[in-house]
């Protein structure tokens, strides 16, 4: 939602004004710097670095999914509720295997995820020259001592590891990690790329700023790639029905599907539910997946699932590109 900029500039009324002001779907703010969101399952890939960088799993790690994950009395189910069976990196992220990442939040704790986080861009300043740029959070153990009623449990880093919980980032954080994950490098985001004068002269140009290099070892880096790779392009992938068909590129990317409030028993369709109270949908993707040119991360709020309402658009952005 967005007002009329010409509105903005003066021409606007009082009584104009204050319905913008009251408006709850707040028109007013960048919603890419100055508010952030569950990254769902879209997460799962700075899990999948954190997994193998500290060694509680392999590139060739397999975990059986029975469709639920369970820690002392609770439980977690899987989004596929039958199981996917074993599964390792390339089926957990290409089909978003929610039981592979909970064992995997399991054995790291939440230290070890919001360090890495952190590394790629997530939960810190991206530097974006606007105003208002708010943090994101990934929680580690001090922050949920601080703020959580009984302090830091077990079962925290669980939920962590599919990017829910109290985990939250930007869209623009979003742009920072997938571009750090096809370039290895974190860049600090910008818009303008140079000024020039009526004639089209060079006045002043700005070269893209490098912020840090994550190291990460090849076969971490490239497991992750085969997983995102088959999210798109195999057909047990997410985003396989919305792929590409009329380009020679291939998309790596992933989808996912925040939960805004606890499911319950049983799942409802985005219409059965108040609009406040769905989903958001996620697609971030990098093409052409080799040798990566374009980032594109779409999040429709409160609209379902990310397959069907972010990822058809992002593939539109790139077929276009």
């Amino acid at each position: 939602p967005a007002p009329d900029p010409n509105k903005m500039s003066g021409r606007i009324t009082s009584a104009e004004l204050a319905a913008i002001h009251a408006d709850p779907l707040q028109p007013e703010l960048f919603r890419a710097i100055q508010q952030h969101y569950h990254p769902g399952s879209t997460f799962k890939a700075l899990t999948s670095i954190a997994a193998m960088e500290e060694g509680v799993f392999k590139p060739t790690t397999q975990v059986y999914c029975p469709g639920h994950f369970t820690m002392g009395k609770y439980r977690w189910r899987c989004d596929k509720e039958s199981g996917h069976g074993y599964v390792d990196f390339e089926h957990a992220l290409g089909a978003s295997c929610d039981v592979f990442f909970y064992e995997a939040g399991a054995r790291l704790g939440a230290d070890p995820i919001a360090r890495w986080a952190n590394a790629f861009g997530l939960g810190v300043p991206t530097g974006f020259d606007v105003a208002g740029e708010v943090p994101g959070i990934v929680p580690d153990v001090k922050w949920h001592d601080a703020r959580i009623p009984g302090g830091y449990q077990r079962g925290m880093p669980v939920n962590l590891a599919i990017g829910q919980g109290d985990v939250n980032v930007t869209p623009m954080q979003q742009v920072v990690f997938y571009g750090a994950l096809a370039t290895g490098i974190v860049w600090r985001p910008q818009v303008v790329l140079r000024v020039e004068d009526a004639d089209g002269r060079v006045l002043q140009q700005f070269a893209p700023q490098e912020k840090s290099r994550p190291r990460i070892a090849p076969e971490t880096r490239a497991a992750v790639l085969k997983g995102l790779l088959a999210a798109v392009n195999e057909p047990y992938g997410t985003a396989y029905g919305v792929r590409p068909k009329d380009l020679e590129v291939k998309l790596a990317g992933k989808t996912g599907t925040a939960q805004v409030v606890k499911i319950g028993a049983v799942r409802l369709k985005a219409a059965q539910v108040p609009y406040a109270q769905r989903d958001h949908a996620w697609f971030v993707t990098f093409a052409p997946a080799d040798d990566p040119q374009i980032v594109v991360v779409v999040l429709n709020e409160h609209s379902g699932f990310g397959a069907s309402n972010a990822a058809p658009t992002a593939v539109e952005v790139v077929k276009s590109w």
